[in-house]
């Protein structure tokens, strides 16, 4: 099972890529006030460095907080859009 897992409660945010239980790479970023315009093209780009697409995921986890409000809700926002899709 492939899984994205994100976390935007800080302005350095973590996406983490795991297969089963093991985490394939760790990706950290400052975004501060450039998550919004980054995280899809971010997380894009931690697939292809694995070769792997958002079609092979089948699963996606989102760290619910404590944090700032704005940036868990676009890390949650994200999270259910890739579902969605």
């Amino acid at each position: 099972m492939l899984s994205l897992l994100i976390r935007t409660d800080q302005p350095t945010v973590e996406l983490y890529l795991y297969l089963d239980k093991e985490c394939l790479i760790k990706h950290r970023w400052d975004a501060d006030r450039s998550l919004a315009d980054s995280i899809n093209l971010e997380i894009e780009q931690l697939l292809k460095r694995k070769d792997k697409t958002l079609k092979q995921l089948s699963g996606i986890g989102i760290y619910a907080g404590p944090g700032g409000f704005t940036s868990l809700r676009i890390g949650h926002a994200t999270a259910n859009a890739l579902a969605y899709g």
